[in-house]
């Protein structure tokens, strides 16, 4: 987790900043969670209130990553009305749930395109329903298009020597 977060704070990557902000957010819930089901520590610990909405919110977005997501969907599975979902998961996480969304298959995607997968396979496999959104989702979060970051990938910086 720490090499993440230090590999983004060295980074000039686009999406430097929204992934500092993310991973953030994902360390303070995982300390929140260690130390209140940690009852017998020796530190006097007062857990961060957490609105158990927006965590249940985060939760099925992990674990439903893949699938077509709708605002109506996530509202009818979390029992409220999607302005209300909206501004709950905005408070909680400071991202939008579509921004959220779209930036981990984003992180999903480049996963897939550094392990080899084809582009248009890796569009449909993290969830985008048509290239030209991936596209777009993908040169806007990743500063270069799907093409360009897998020839980065094949052929990293390599400097000319002179004759």
């Amino acid at each position: 987790f720490f090499q993440r977060f230090e590999h983004y704070i060295k980074s000039d990557l686009p999406e430097r900043e929204l992934m500092l902000r993310l991973l953030f957010l994902e360390f303070i819930i995982l300390l929140n969670n260690l130390y209140s089901k940690d009852q017998d520590h020796p530190i006097q610990v007062h857990p961060i209130k957490s609105d158990p909405l927006c965590e249940a919110i985060i939760a099925h977005l992990n674990e439903n990553l893949t699938e077509n997501i709708t605002l109506e969907e996530l509202s009818a599975q979390f029992f409220t009305n999607k302005y209300s979902l909206c501004r709950t998961f905005k408070k909680g996480t400071g991202f939008t749930v579509i921004e959220y969304l779209t930036y981990k298959r984003i992180m999903l995607a480049k996963e897939f395109l550094s392990e080899g997968v084809s582009i248009t396979d890796t569009c449909y496999n993290v969830g985008f329903n048509n290239y030209s959104n991936f596209y777009k989702a993908f040169k806007t979060a990743v500063g270069v298009s799907p093409r360009k970051f897998i020839d980065a990938i094949a052929k990293p910086n390599i400097t000319k020597e002179s004759p």
